[in-house]
């Protein structure tokens, strides 16, 4: 698995983000996204929601309620770390 160091340092070849360190204490660093970062971040979501879109299409208003609440139960209940998700 990536450490962040890693993805940080992935995303900052690729000109999509850029690290930024604190002037006051220099041990901090901000990540931020450059302009095309931004640009990625959004093609991406406007996608992911197109697929979702396309999924809940095939289901009926009452379906997409049927389904939402049982999102909710779910969410509910569940376990607040996905690391301690476990299956009998």
């Amino acid at each position: 698995m990536n450490s962040v160091t890693d993805v940080v340092d992935s995303l900052e070849k690729k000109g999509l983000a850029r690290r930024q360190r604190d002037d006051a204490d220099r041990r901090i660093v901000r990540i931020e996204l450059t302009e095309a970062g931004r640009d990625a971040s959004h093609t991406i979501t406007t996608s992911i929601m197109d697929i979702y879109r396309t999924f809940l299409g095939a289901l009926t208003v009452e379906e997409q309620e049927t389904l939402l609440d049982l999102y909710r139960k779910i969410a509910r209940v569940g376990p607040s770390e996905p690391s301690s998700l476990s299956f009998s």
